[in-house]
This record gives structure tokens, C-alpha cells and sequence, in this order.
């Protein structure tokens, strides 16, 4: 097996690390929109019965489980 040359292993790991930060900001990015997005359908189904999303709060039980609550 040939040795691989250090400054290019080394510009290498430089760039893996680069793209991997990349990534996971794109991946925030689209996560948040996607969540945005849901969002949105959410209250324009719920804005029909005068509600949003925002009166609902989620509650994580201590089992795992969660729970929702309506607040006016």
C-alpha cells in the first residue's frame, strides 16, 4: 500500500472539516424551513376554527412520552 503524501493528508482533513461545518449549517437551514413551513399549513388549517399553532403547548413526559395542551 502506497503512503499518502502528509501535506495532502493534511489539506484533506482541512477540507473534510470545511464541508462537514457546511453541511450541518445547510441541514439547520433546512430544517428550520421545512419547520417554518409546517408551520404555516398548520395555522392555515387551524386559522378555519380560529386557532393557531401557538395555543397548543407539547409537554415531554418523564417515561418519554408527550403530552398536549391547549391554552387559550
Amino acid at each position: 500500500m502506497k503512503e499518502l503524501n502528509p501535506a495532502i493528508y493534511s489539506e484533506y482533513r482541512y477540507m473534510e472539516k470545511e464541508l462537514n461545518y457546511k453541511a450541518e449549517i445547510k441541514k439547520k437551514q433546512m430544517t428550520d424551513e421545512m419547520l417554518t413551513k409546517l408551520k404555516d399549513v398548520g395555522n392555515s388549517f387551524l386559522g378555519l376554527f380560529g386557532m393557531s399553532v401557538d395555543n397548543f403547548k407539547l409537554n415531554q413526559n418523564e417515561s418519554g412520552g408527550y403530552s398536549v395542551q391547549y391554552k387559550n
